[in-house]
């Protein structure tokens, strides 16, 4: 992986890589491997950690930057699907008010997100990465479990994007009654404006605000059979004609616009 850091002086930095112990966690458990990476001068710069990890199944890991003086690593002011970004509690930090209880060997309290919540540590991922490809919105997850379990269109703002949309197709027609979706309303986020725990947002941008379900006709014409505005809700159930949808080989879901997010994303498309 590339990630973009700046130095004072040419320094080294040491990077590690972290298994989580269980698909569910998020916080380093286990270290897999280290290694040095060296950051010129000036910049900032993209500089290499060549991690080689290659798990037999997808799963959730750590990368850890050790500290160093004069280095900084360079943060985006955007929420990146799939991503965490934290920093170890260090002696002196406030207290943070939570519904962990204090207990030792709770690993999750070791780390925070205070100060880098919907923010993320420019890096790059070295091949692409498939995490957030359409396959995963119907592995039957409706939360990250061993990788993010989502699926998220480009850049919604791309001057030169094509439609969004996430589709189905059956080898044989299938007659079709009801529409599950589950939309990421990010689920890191602790929601709640009625008390003394404010957010900046009454809805999360990442939610998916007007969309359509449409099916594929003959000569290749797309039929829309609903239509969805100003939706708030991660949870959407969509009862199609009473008689259901008959002989249908191919669904697709066109996403049209977002809370405000830059990308749409579908955690799960279940359809009876």
């Amino acid at each position: 992986m590339q990630f973009l850091a700046s130095a004072k002086a040419t320094s080294d930095l040491t990077v590690e890589l972290w298994g989580t112990g269980l698909p569910e966690n998020a916080v380093p458990v286990e270290r897999l491997l280290t290694t040095t990476v060296r950051v010129p001068a000036g910049g900032p710069h993209w500089v290499t950690a060549r991690l080689g990890h290659r798990p037999a199944a997808p799963e959730n890991v750590i990368v850890v930057v050790r500290a160093a003086t004069g280095v900084a690593l360079r943060l985006t002011d955007e929420r990146v699907p799939g991503v965490l970004a934290l920093r170890r509690k260090a002696d002196g930090d406030a207290a943070v008010e939570h519904d962990i209880s204090e207990e030792e060997g709770q690993r999750v309290l070791e780390w925070q997100a205070r100060g880098l919540r919907r923010r993320t540590f420019c890096f790059r991922a070295v091949p692409d990465s498939a995490a957030l490809a359409p396959e995963k919105a119907v592995g039957g997850f409706q939360r990250p479990y061993g990788g993010p379990q989502t699926w998220s269109s480009t850049a919604l703002d791309d001057p030169g994007r094509a439609e969004q949309w996430l589709r189905l197709d059956w080898e044989t027609p299938q007659n079709l009654r009801t529409v599950h979706l589950v939309f990421d309303d990010d689920v890191d986020e602790y929601l709640n404006n009625l008390h003394r725990h404010r957010t900046p947002y009454e809805v999360m941008p990442e939610l998916v605000r007007h969309y359509r379900l449409q099916t594929l006709e003959t000569r290749g014409v797309w039929r829309t059979v609903v239509t969805e505005r100003d939706n708030r809700r991660r949870h959407r159930v969509h009862h199609l004609d009473e008689d259901g949808l008959r002989g249908v080989r191919s669904l697709r879901g066109r996403v049209d616009a977002t809370h405000g997010a830059r990308h749409s994303l579908v955690v799960a498309v279940r359809v009876y």
